[in-house]
């Protein structure tokens, strides 16, 4: 069991967003951020059991000397792990037995695939690894991974032009507009998994727009 007191209105309204990323419930069915109105009501004199993802609340004297109690404050709280779209992938698969998954990860090592990126992401130890996937269960952002066009020089006359596909998948050269029917930005998998040989092609997208 988790006990959490705050100082404000503020503060109390970032931990139930915190306990509802983490799915969470008040015990009457609502979500956390739905009553949020406690705090006004009861103030600094009351703090937030966490137990089995069920909340309920109670008076911070009642438990002080008799339970740890973690003050929460919005801005000591406010900063999640921010990790590559592969490590939120295999979170979200194994979420809901995260220390289980985990010890099966590392249990099973020599038979990983050791070139997946989340191999080399869990091999690196300044990664900090497991400590970072067991902090993701109080909410997590995932890195915006760089886009780049595919560019390629007419031969003709030496004008630049990118790779555009279509919505239905079909492949042209044209300009960099990127709308609803043609798509110019891709990562760098896109990019590979259409054709390993364009990527000798992609520049990234911020170099060309300056």
């Amino acid at each position: 069991m988790r006990v959490y007191h705050t100082e404000t209105q503020e503060d109390f309204n970032a931990l139930m967003e915190e306990l509802e990323r983490e799915d969470c419930i008040w015990r009457s069915g609502d979500k956390p951020t739905e009553l949020t109105n406690c705090w006004s009501r009861y103030g600094t004199e009351m703090v937030v059991y966490v137990k089995n993802k069920y909340l309920t609340i109670g008076h911070v004297e009642s438990v002080q000397g008799v339970a740890l109690i973690e003050k929460y404050s919005k801005s000591k709280n406010s900063k999640f792990p921010v990790v590559p779209q592969f490590v939120a992938d295999w979170y979200e698969d194994n979420k809901d037995d995260l220390e289980y998954s985990i010890w099966e990860y590392i249990r099973d090592w020599d038979v990983q695939d050791s070139e997946s990126d989340f191999y080399d992401f869990m091999d690196y130890k300044d990664n900090h690894a497991i400590e970072t996937i067991l902090k993701m269960q109080y909410g997590y952002k995932v890195e915006k991974e760089p886009l780049y066009y595919v560019q390629v020089v007419n031969a003709n006359n030496g004008n630049k032009c990118y790779l555009n596909v279509r919505s239905d998948g079909n492949k042209s050269l044209n300009n960099s507009v990127q709308n609803d029917i043609f798509k110019t930005q891709f990562t760098e998998a896109e990019i590979k998994e259409m054709d390993e040989r364009y990527w000798q092609f992609a520049v990234p997208v911020e170099e060309v727009s300056k």
